[in-house]
């Protein structure tokens, strides 16, 4: 796998796809597809991107050009109600918004 700098981000130009990984609980990473590749982020070298929650993250993301953004979760349903590990994969990904405190609506 490859490796991103977090101050490398804003120079790549147009981001295709930004992955926040759910890890466990909450923890969450960051994962950039870069040409067809998707490249771990790391703040310093050796020392992986990882935050307590997603919008610490996307806050990290404000000064970057994104075309998609998604929250991604692997699911370990499966192994824990005792079933068979799937063939093909069992994680979801959900897309995010671009705003990041989109303006609040009263509905009455």
């Amino acid at each position: 796998m490859r490796y991103l700098l977090l101050e490398e981000l804003p120079s790549l130009g147009l981001l295709k796809k930004v992955v926040i990984e759910s890890l466990d609980l909450a923890l969450y990473r960051m994962l950039v597809e870069i040409d067809g590749e998707e490249c771990l982020v790391q703040e310093r070298k050796g020392k992986n991107l990882v935050r307590h929650s997603q919008n610490e993250l996307r806050e990290l993301l404000i000064p970057c050009s994104i075309e998609t953004l998604v929250l991604r979760h692997q699911s370990a349903y499966d192994e824990m109600v005792g079933q068979p590990v799937r063939q093909g994969s069992n994680q979801l990904e959900v897309p995010l918004g671009k705003d990041l405190y989109p303006p609040l609506r009263t509905i009455h």
